[in-house]
């Protein structure tokens, strides 16, 4: 029973997620991973700082 429920949340997800982002057959499209905090917050301080 379980398995077969969890078969069909998966398809259901699966189609949900296919309908939502992108159409059937195209790669699923993710943003690039945000860059660590400190990087991205202030341009190479962190840097200098932790060098130093």
């Amino acid at each position: 029973e379980l398995l077969t429920d969890l078969a069909k949340a998966r398809r259901k997800k699966k189609k949900r997620h296919n309908s939502l982002k992108t159409p059937p057959g195209s790669p699923p499209h993710q943003p690039p991973p945000p860059p660590p905090a400190g990087l991205s917050g202030t341009s190479g301080s962190p840097r200098s700082f932790r060098s130093s």
